[in-house]
């Protein structure tokens, strides 16, 4: 693993296009949320940002557009739960190999499958990757095997690889036979209280996908609500290409009438949602980096995680844990801190020494300059 020091960033101009965001605004996951910040952060220092989003997801749908700064090109792919993601990459590749751009950066691994195009008519060519695939629940264990070859043969056209979180150093060298770099995701903080008079809810907030770990925590609160019917089970995202997920997880909930699907919510609304919660339950079997567990700290303090290994490297004692995948656990913490609230003041309290600050994008854009402008000298 290497080291990146925050280089100056109003030294050496650069001009990126990146491949394997959904859109701009940032409306659904992580990686769009990623690119976001990391392109106003980089565009507000005097740097050129092309972000190739697909159309579909945009609520700007001309060709090409400008957001706050950044150049955003809209390209249609085949808009099915299989091939949108290759498609839009292939077309969007083929598109910024012809651009004048310094730096080709793919985010997540499936869009750098095509970085051999821009490679081989000279451009550089950077991953940033946001997740192993071992780990990525909505693949089977064939589909993983093919990633994980298609992944180890475009590492010879990748110039650098980055990963999020220093847990997954190890195995993404071993796919891509190279030295990585971490780079932590970002987070805008607004030093806002969590609210004194929680009302009775546990909120999970994050994409209707495999992975989530929502049917263990909709199994969990259908028998929490046998012994306390007092609470509710708040459940923001959205869902896309997911659709037999969403279904399964219906008809689990279907039976308890104190669960709410709420569908997406964004900024100051998802914010008081946060803040006036009993707590935030992060029930994933899989994760990387989890920007909504960062909120979910610095607006309430109260957070209940599953027990991942990348999770706990992160947020430390910070967070309340039970086993991931064991709904039973989950329920014996939901009766727990409902019965003593003691434990919840005490990790309120404890959440205002995390260091918010170190995952601030102003601090992040910088590790990523400093990582594009050595790669160019």
């Amino acid at each position: 693993m290497s080291t990146i020091k925050p280089t100056s960033i109003d030294q050496l101009k650069i001009k990126i296009a990146i491949i394997g965001s959904k859109g701009l605004p940032a409306k659904y996951g992580g990686v769009q949320v990623v690119v976001e910040q990391l392109a106003k952060e980089l565009v507000k220092n005097g740097n050129s940002v092309t972000v190739y989003a697909r159309k579909y997801y945009s609520a700007n749908k001309s060709k090409r557009f400008l957001y706050e700064g950044i150049k955003v090109i809209n390209i249609s792919g085949i808009n099915t739960k299989r091939l949108d993601t290759i498609s839009h990459s292939f077309i969007s590749a083929l598109y910024a190999t012809f651009g004048d751009y310094d730096i080709v950066v793919f985010h997540s691994i499936i869009p750098a499958f095509f970085s051999f195009i821009p490679k081989i008519f000279g451009k550089k060519t950077v991953l940033h990757s946001h997740g192993l695939i071992d780990t990525i629940a909505k693949w089977s264990k064939l589909e993983k095997l093919l990633v994980i070859s298609l992944a180890r043969a475009s590492s010879y056209f990748l110039d650098r690889v980055t990963t999020v979180a220093q847990t997954e150093v190890t195995r993404t060298s071993q796919i891509f036979h190279k030295n990585v770099s971490v780079i932590p995701n970002g987070f805008n903080f607004k030093p806002l209280p969590p609210s004194t008079s929680p009302q009775k809810y546990f909120l999970f907030v994050g994409r209707i996908v495999p992975g989530k770990g929502l049917d263990t925590l909709i199994n969990a609160f259908n028998e929490f609500c046998k012994q306390n019917n007092d609470y509710e089970l708040r459940i923001i995202g959205e869902q896309v290409h997911s659709s037999s997920v969403y279904n399964k997880l219906i008809s689990l909930s279907k039976i308890n009438d104190h669960i709410k699907w709420l569908g997406p919510v964004y900024n100051d609304k998802l914010i008081s949602y946060y803040q006036n919660a009993f707590a935030i339950i992060n029930p994933s079997t899989s994760e990387s980096f989890s920007i909504t567990t960062i909120e979910a700290i610095a607006y309430n303090g109260f957070v209940i995680s599953s027990d991942l290994v990348q999770i706990k490297s992160i947020f430390k004692d910070h967070l309340s844990y039970f086993e991931v995948n064991n709904s039973t656990s989950l329920f014996n913490t939901l009766i727990e801190v409902t019965k003593d609230m003691s434990i919840r003041q005490k990790f309120i309290l404890h959440s205002r020494d995390f260091n918010f600050y170190t995952y601030d994008w102003s601090i992040i854009s910088k590790l990523y300059y400093s990582y594009y402008s050595s790669l160019l000298q």
